[in-house]
């Protein structure tokens, strides 16, 4: 998927999926950019961290957070739906008070409830979580819960849910340092344990010369081939260390694995693997 100012794109096409827009224009963006001139009423300049799900009668629930820059106060959850081949016109689901919200994640329960996790503060090393759900596909929301201080909930990606109903969920915090954890729920959100932190060993959290050179690189750069588009460098300071935003997955029996994101100076997708279903 593509996200630049004003346009969010998901690439459907590995889902078999026909793409339109709110209009019936098959250009395969949801809504059109400020700078086309044809905008929908109440676009956002920057648009980022998009998630999507298929729902039961076969449409597609796309959720994202945007606003004038990420971050800033009034950033809100958005969405947006796929039926019969267009986007519907994107409404807002969340908004928090007198900061941002951040990351949204859609996914199914076994219990059949579509839920909404998400977070807001004024920075990552802020956050708290919350969610809403839906018992009719995202045609209507509940209220929106807090979450219990500690619990993030999915801090980017979807959760794995296993057969029993499980929820096993790679989150993490940024605090100085970069911190994964795994936040498990056997009774569909109601309660949570966590496992963690899970660090890389210090021999291996080190930066190579790719490394070094990206963080000497400056802090933005604008790309000719972007249009334009605002596309930050990462990492952020050398002196920080560790992974976040853990994805986990299923390989077979009681085996799950993550693949998380390191710093610069480790620069390397990390894994850790469970064979317990993710309790350890």
């Amino acid at each position: 998927m593509r996200i630049r100012f004003g346009r969010l794109c998901v690439m459907l096409g590995l889902l078999g999926l026909g793409v339109g827009r709110a209009h019936g224009q098959d250009d395969g963006f949801i809504f059109e950019p400020l700078s086309s001139g044809k905008s929908l009423p109440g676009t956002q300049p920057d648009n980022h961290a998009s998630t999507l799900v298929e729902l039961k009668g076969g449409d597609v629930e796309v959720a994202w957070f945007g606003g004038i820059r990420e971050g800033d106060p009034g950033v809100a959850i958005y969405g947006a739906r796929l039926h019969d081949g267009s986007w519907s016109r994107p409404v807002e689901l969340a908004r928090a008070d007198h900061v941002a919200c951040w990351n949204p994640v859609l996914f199914h329960t076994r219990d059949g409830r579509l839920w909404l996790y998400y977070k807001y503060g004024t920075k990552p090393s802020t956050w708290a979580g919350a969610r809403k759900w839906s018992g009719d596909e995202g045609l209507t929301w509940s209220a929106e819960e807090r979450l219990r201080e500690g619990v993030l909930g999915p801090i980017k990606d979807k959760p794995l849910v296993l057969a029993d109903g499980t929820i096993v969920s790679g989150s993490s915090v940024e605090h100085g340092t970069w911190d994964a954890w795994v936040e498990r729920s056997p009774d569909g959100g109601k309660t949570w344990t966590k496992f963690g932190p899970i660090v890389l060993p210090e021999s291996v959290d080190i930066p190579d010369e790719g490394a070094k050179a990206a963080s000497l690189a400056g802090p933005d750069t604008v790309s000719a081939a972007d249009e334009g588009a605002h596309t930050k460098l990462y990492p952020p300071a050398k002196t920080t260390i560790g992974i976040i935003q853990p994805s986990v997955v299923w390989l077979g029996g009681h085996h799950l694995r993550f693949y998380a994101r390191s710093h610069a100076r480790a620069a390397r997708i990390a894994v850790s693997d469970s064979m317990d279903d993710g309790r350890t």
